[in-house]
Order: C-alpha cells, then sequence, then structure tokens
C-alpha cells in the first residue's frame, strides 16, 4: 500500500527506540513511508529498530549523523522530552516548517518550545493503547490524542489515518488529565490482574487469565454500551455486606496491600452503586465495613 495524503512524498525521523517508536516506524514502513533515521542512546536498540523497519540512517547520537526528515518523532520517557528538544534544537536535523512531535501522554507539546525558534511546528501524538515487547500488531481504531500548531496536527493526522487510527483534538491544559485517564484505565487494570492472578494460583484447574478473558470482554462491552452507573454488578452493587465482609477477609488474612486496593475500589464502586440507587443503609453497612477493617474506629 503506497502511503496516502501529504505523508507520499515525506520522511520521517524518530528519536527513541523504545516499544513506541519501534511500533510506530515499523508500521509506517509497511506503508510504505520512508523512515529516514532512527537515533537512541542505546546503540542495540537503535540498530534493531533501525534493521525492523528499514530505516535509512541509525545512530546513538543526533550530532553523529547527517539526514532529513520532514517529521521527526520523539518517543522518548517524559522525564528526557525537554533535554531532547533542546539538543535538537540545537542540530541539523531541525529548519523552517519541519514538523517535530512527541508521544507523551502527560506533556503537551509546550515541552517543545525549544525548537520554535529554529522554524519548527511542534505538536503532541499519544496513542491511547498499550505496546509490549516486539509489538507487532496494528492500530486499527486506537484513538489518537493530538494538539499543537495546526500545521503540525495535519501532519499527525495523516498519519493516524494511513494506520487506521482515530483521531480526537484535545487542548493543552486536558493532557495531564486524559493520561490519568489512560494510566488508570490501562495500567492499573494490569495490576488487579496481578492480584487476581496470585488468587488463582493455588485454585487446582483454574487458569486466572484463561477463566477471567471472557468476564472482562463482557465488562468492557457493557461498559461501552450502558455507561460504568448501569454497567456495575457484583456484591457492592447488590449490597451484599456478608460476601463483602468475606472477601475483606479472605485478603486481611492473604494481602494486606490487596485488601486495602479492594476498600478504595469498593467506595469507588459503592458511588456507583449508590447513583443507580443502592439503599442507604445497605450502603452505610458496606462503608461501616470498610472502615473496621482499615482500622478506624466506627
Amino acid at each position: 500500500m503506497e502511503a496516502v495524503g501529504g505523508l507520499k512524498d515525506k520522511s520521517v525521523g524518530f528519536i527513541g527506540a523504545g516499544r513506541v517508536g519501534y511500533a510506530l516506524s515499523c508500521l509506517l514502513e509497511q506503508k510504505d513511508v520512508d523512515i529516514a533515521f532512527i537515533v537512541d542512546v542505546d546503540s542495540d536498540k537503535a540498530k534493531f529498530c533501525g534493521e525492523s523497519c528499514g530505516a535509512r540512517i541509525v545512530g546513538n547520537s543526533l550530532h553523529r549523523i547527517e539526514a532529513n526528515a520532514n517529521i521527526i518523532i520523539i518517543a522518548v520517557p517524559d522525564d528526557e522530552i525537554g533535554s531532547v528538544a533542546v539538543e535538537l534544537a540545537q542540530s541539523q536535523f531541525v529548519s523552517e516548517g519541519t514538523v517535530v512531535a512527541h508521544t507523551s501522554g502527560l506533556y503537551a507539546s509546550h515541552a517543545l518550545e525549544a525548537l520554535r525558534e529554529r522554524g519548527a511546528v511542534i505538536a503532541s501524538l499519544h496513542p491511547a493503547t498499550s505496546f509490549p515487547e516486539a509489538f507487532n500488531g496494528k492500530l486499527d481504531n486506537v484513538t489518537f490524542a493530538i494538539e499543537g500548531d495546526v500545521e503540525a496536527c495535519r501532519a499527525l493526522e495523516q498519519i493516524v489515518l494511513l494506520l487506521g487510527g482515530e483521531i480526537v483534538r484535545i487542548r493543552p491544559e486536558e493532557k495531564s488529565r486524559y493520561h490519568l485517564g489512560c494510566t488508570l484505565a490501562s495500567n492499573y487494570l494490569v495490576a488487579i490482574a496481578g492480584t487476581v492472578n496470585t488468587l488463582f494460583k493455588d485454585i487446582e484447574n483454574i487458569e486466572s487469565f484463561a477463566t477471567l478473558h471472557p468476564l472482562i470482554d463482557a465488562t468492557l462491552r457493557n461498559i461501552a454500551s450502558c455507561g460504568p452507573v448501569n454497567a456495575l454488578t457484583g456484591p457492592i452493587a447488590r449490597g451484599d455486606v456478608k460476601t463483602i465482609e468475606t472477601h475483606l477477609e479472605l485478603l486481611n488474612n492473604t494481602d494486606v496491600m490487596g485488601m486495602r486496593a479492594y476498600i478504595t475500589l469498593g467506595r469507588m464502586s459503592l458511588k456507583l452503586a449508590s447513583d443507580r440507587g443502592l439503599e442507604k443503609e445497605k450502603k452505610q453497612a458496606i462503608e461501616v465495613l470498610f472502615q473496621r477493617f482499615e482500622g478506624v474506629d466506627t
């Protein structure tokens, strides 16, 4: 498939050959986009990523390679974006009209302000998905949050459309709230799965994730179709105090950290249940139970 629209005659360079840089560069190469360069301080990562995506030039320093790119994507850890932007502004890569974007979910395009003086147009591009090691999937229907200069955003939209993603434009001041939501929905779900795995490890004939996969899928479908309030099921939604007490006793004896998480998430669930009409007496009884297991004098 040929690169479409404004990307047909463009080249893209990547700074950062980690999971995101690797995935995006390889997927763009599959769409016949020219990958101008891959730069990473880890030479082995840079080489592996460069070979995988067919980059013309690979290196471990911006000042040791010569290459030109119309679009430069910075895919480094959040705390490194500012220093990379300063280094990039002092390199030969950036000229009038160069599009420079970072992939942080937390920071807005302002993190690249050092590049404006070189005439670059800046933006941020964040895919709302997770990238495991050696990602080899697709980004069809994945939402990409974009904000920044108009010209830069237009170029990034071409990339998203080419990859089959969905575009959402957000304001710079919304980035931190957006990223917090992504973190809770993804990373903390993984943390809960880890706790579940511990609970299930000694149950004979139970494969925890194989067992729970249909349940998780159904829950996500329910949330999508009817929203969190109406998707909530289980003992808190029903006000089953004895069941909740049994859960807390088990966790108190086996996983105190898990018990604290259960109480915190339980209170969040209790609010949803209350919004749906859980009786006041049951709500109060559950809260008293939570306080008892927290060691709070009720």
